[in-house]
C-alpha cells in the first residue's frame, strides 16, 4: 500500500527487513547491530520482556522503537524508556475493562465474582498483567490463589491444585497463546472447567484459533480484553482485502480477521512510514545526517491517522489513546465475538451477550456452597438444601424458630415450641415423656384432691 501510494513517500520504495526471533542475546545482537549502522529508528518489537531491554539500549545508543502490541506499564515511564512509542495502550486499561465486566456480571448474578485465582507466566508479560489487575481493584477482589510457571514448563499440576483448593471460580489465566492448550487440558483434569467456572485469558488470546476440538470446547466462554476496533470504512477495506488474500502467503488470510495483532502490526507500520515520509519531506532523508532517535519520537508521537485499528493519536509519552474491548470465545461457531467496549469516559457498554461454557447467555452462578441437612420445625422432619444458600438457618434462642441445624435434631434440648426436634425420630421421644408425666402429675393431683376431700369429711383423728 506504501509502496502504490502516491501521497506517502511517492517517489521512494519502501523495503522491509524483516527479523524474527524469540532468544533475547540474538535479539540484543541485533539491536546493537542496528546501532553500528547507523540505525535509528525500529518498527517491531512485540514482546514485552525484550522491549524492556531494547528500549534501554535504544536510550543508551540513540535508537527510536515503535511498537505494535507491546502492553507494559513500564514503557509509560518516559525517563527510563524516552524513546518507546506504540500503538496500543498500556495494560493497565485493559484490566479497567475487566474489572468493570466483572461488577456488572456480579450485579446480576451475586456474589461469587469477587473471588479470583491467578496463573501467569514468570515473564514481563504475564507478571504486569496480574499486577495491573491487583492495583486497579483497589481491594474490591479477592485473589484467593496466585501462582506463577516458568516458560517451556508442561505440566501445570502443582499451580492447578492451589488454585482448585482456593475455591476461586474465576480464573484468570496471563499467558502466551502456546501455553494455554496445555493449561486448560490439565485444568479439566483438576476438575476446573464446567458452568460454574469462568476463565479469562490474556490478549495473546484474542483471536486465537483453537484448531483441537477438545481445547476449543473447554474455552467456550473463555473472556479476554483487547483494544477496541471500531467498524470503519477503513475497517471494512482491510478485512474485505484480507478475506481475498492467499492463506499460504498471509497465514491466517482467506476468512474474516480474527483478533487485533494482524491490524495493529498494519498500523504500526503505516505510522512508521508516515513519519519516514515527514522526515523525507523535510529533506532529511537525502542530508546524509543520521536521524536522531528524538526527531523521530517527536515525529511519531505528534502524528494521528485513520488506521484500521481506529483514530490513532499518541500521548506525549508514547501510549496510544484507545478504547477496550472484553470479547469471549464462541466455542459453537469457533470464533471470538465482542461482549462490551470500554472506555475511559463511559465505563462499560453492553455490545452482544456472552454465550458461557454451558452454551447459553445465562450468567454463570459462582456463589456455590456446600449442601446441607436442616431440621424444619414446621415441617416436622428433616430437609436437605441442593444449593447451599437457598435456606436460610435460624438460631434457637426461645424464640419461635422453624429452620435450625440439623445437629439441633434430638440433642436433648428443646428447640421448636413444638417439641417437633425432640420428639420425631429421636431416640429418647420427649413428646411422649411429657405426656406420660402429664398423666402422672394428673394421677398426682387428683389423688390429692381426693385425700384432702378425705380429710375435710372425716376429720383428723388422734
Amino acid at each position: 500500500d506504501i509502496n502504490n501510494s502516491s501521497v506517502i513517500l511517492p517517489d521512494r520504495i519502501l523495503e522491509i527487513d524483516l527479523f524474527y526471533s524469540l532468544n533475547p542475546p540474538v535479539i540484543l545482537e541485533r539491536m546493537l547491530r542496528h546501532a553500528e549502522d547507523g540505525i535509528s529508528l525500529i518498527s517491531g518489537n512485540e514482546y514485552s520482556e525484550f522491549v524492556i531491554s531494547t528500549g534501554i539500549i535504544g536510550s543508551v545508543y540513540d535508537i527510536a522503537q515503535f511498537s505494535s502490541m507491546v502492553i507494559s506499564t513500564a514503557f509509560s515511564n518516559k525517563l527510563n524508556y524516552p524513546y518507546v512509542s506504540r500503538c496500543t495502550a498500556p495494560v493497565d486499561k485493559e484490566m479497567k475493562g475487566l474489572i468493570d465486566s466483572f461488577k456488572y456480571f456480579s450485579s446480576i448474578r451475586g456474589s461469587g465474582w469477587n473471588d479470583v485465582s491467578i496463573i501467569a507466566e514468570g515473564g514481563e508479560y504475564g507478571v504486569v498483567q496480574a499486577t495491573s489487575f491487583i492495583d486497579e481493584s483497589q481491594g474490591e477482589f479477592d485473589v484467593l490463589a496466585y501462582q506463577i510457571f516458568i516458560e517451556d514448563q508442561e505440566s501445570y499440576e502443582v499451580e492447578l491444585r492451589e488454585i482448585k483448593n482456593s475455591g476461586a471460580r474465576v480464573i484468570m489465566a496471563f499467558v502466551f497463546f502456546y501455553n494455554w492448550p496445555s493449561i486448560i487440558v490439565q485444568a479439566d483434569s483438576f476438575g476446573l472447567i464446567g458452568e460454574n467456572y469462568v476463565w479469562v485469558a490474556s490478549d495473546d488470546l484474542y483471536g486465537y484459533e483453537f484448531g483441537d476440538d477438545t481445547v476449543s470446547r473447554l474455552s467456550g466462554g473463555l473472556l479476554a480484553p483487547s483494544q477496541y476496533i471500531p467498524d470503519t470504512p477503513e475497517y471494512a477495506v482491510f478485512n474485505e482485502r484480507w478475506m481475498a488474500l492467499d492463506p499460504q502467503a498471509y497465514p491466517g488470510a482467506g476468512k474474516p480477521v480474527q483478533g487485533s495483532f494482524p491490524l495493529l502490526g498494519y498500523d504500526a507500520l503505516f505510522m512508521s512510514a508516515l513519519a519516514i515520509d515527514q522526515m523525507d519531506r523535510k529533506g532529511f532523508l537525502d542530508s546524509g545526517e543520521r536521524i536522531s532517535a528524538e526527531m523521530w519520537t517527536s515525529t511519531l508521537r505528534n502524528l494521528t491517522h485513520n488506521g484500521v485499528t481506529g483514530f490513532i493519536e499518541l500521548l506525549p509519552n508514547g501510549d496510544r489513546i484507545a478504547d477496550v474491548s472484553i470479547n469471549y470465545y464462541n466455542a459453537h461457531t469457533k470464533l471470538w465475538e465482542s461482549a462490551f467496549k470500554w472506555t475511559e469516559a463511559e465505563g462499560l457498554e453492553e455490545t452482544g451477550e456472552v454465550v458461557w461454557f454451558s452454551n447459553s447467555a445465562d450468567i454463570p452462578d459462582l456463589d456455590i456452597r456446600e449442601p446441607f441437612h436442616y431440621w424444619s420445625c414446621d415441617d416436622k422432619k428433616r430437609k436437605y438444601d441442593e444449593t447451599g444458600k437457598a435456606v436460610s438457618l435460624d438460631t434457637p434462642n426461645g424464640s419461635d424458630v422453624d429452620d435450625i441445624d440439623e445437629d439441633y435434631h434430638c440433642d436433648h434440648f428443646i428447640d421448636c415450641t413444638n417439641l417437633s426436634d425432640e420428639s420425631i425420630d429421636c431416640s429418647q421421644n420427649y413428646m411422649a415423656l411429657f405426656i406420660t408425666v402429664g398423666i402422672i402429675s394428673s394421677l398426682l393431683i387428683l389423688l390429692s384432691c381426693l385425700s384432702l376431700s378425705s380429710v375435710l369429711f372425716y376429720g383428723i383423728k388422734d
